[in-house]
């Protein structure tokens, strides 16, 4: 998890990281899985929830930010001090990726954010049908939306603990 945004990170510094997607792609269910490595019953995030991480000797500071629609206005408060962007997607609903789309591209045009680093995490890839790691990038429009940024898509299945930890 630690070298998409923090390659060069010194043992024990404190790096932000905001989880954002759209409501139900799993961003809680990713989050306690990777904090307790199990699953855990989880409820639709209310705004936001903040984890401390310790992973590969590297302290995360991590802001998950709920989806709901209504709750989308509040990322940007979270932003300050942010050096990693996880983007969730549901990688097993297509008709939401235009949407998933959209509120992307808002998010990497915000001043705060332009030397984050992005990690799209495809999630739900245990479900039959899902997209595949190219069809995310394209649906998304990676290539063109993030220009010089670092980033990676990263297929994983938060229930099944798949592609947690590359």
């Amino acid at each position: 998890m630690g070298n998409w945004c923090c390659g060069g990170c010194k043992k024990q510094r404190e790096n932000g990281i905001i989880i954002v997607g759209l409501d139900a792609a799993g961003k809680t269910t990713w989050l306690q899985r990777l904090r307790t490595g199990k699953v855990v019953p989880t409820d639709p995030t209310i705004v936001s929830i903040y984890e401390e991480i310790e992973y590969k000797s590297v302290k995360f500071s991590i802001w998950d930010l709920g989806g709901q629609t209504r709750h989308r206005p509040l990322w940007k408060y979270h932003y300050q001090g942010t050096k990693g962007i996880l983007f969730m997607v549901d990688s097993s609903d297509k008709q939401r990726m235009h949407e998933a789309r959209a509120e992307l591209h808002d998010l990497l045009r915000a001043e705060q954010l332009q030397s984050a680093a992005l990690l799209i995490l495809a999630n739900k890839q245990d479900v039959a049908g899902s997209m595949s790691a190219g069809e995310v990038s394209d649906l998304l429009g990676l290539e063109r939306a993030c220009g010089a940024r670092p980033w990676f898509v990263q297929p994983c299945s938060a229930l099944c603990g798949e592609g947690m930890h590359k």
